[in-house]
């Protein structure tokens, strides 16, 4: 494979992770296909949730907190 750019990183992942924090529980990914990726949250109880994006550097934010 080839880059742009002067030099290459390479992140890896694993597709399940088991925070127990006190809402959050797993996330999985479900899927990875032609650049697209999508995770399942586990939930514990009933807490809001809130997605949104930040920049600066872009990202997706999943918010949970308690109700």
């Amino acid at each position: 494979m080839t880059l742009e750019g002067s030099a290459g990183v390479q992140i890896s992942s694993p597709t399940t992770f088991h925070p127990q924090y006190p809402y959050l529980r797993q996330a999985l990914q479900v899927e990875n296909y032609e650049g697209y990726q999508q995770w399942a949250l586990g939930i514990q109880g009933t807490p809001c949730l809130r997605v949104f994006t930040l920049a600066s550097p872009a990202r997706l934010v999943a918010d949970i907190a308690a109700t």
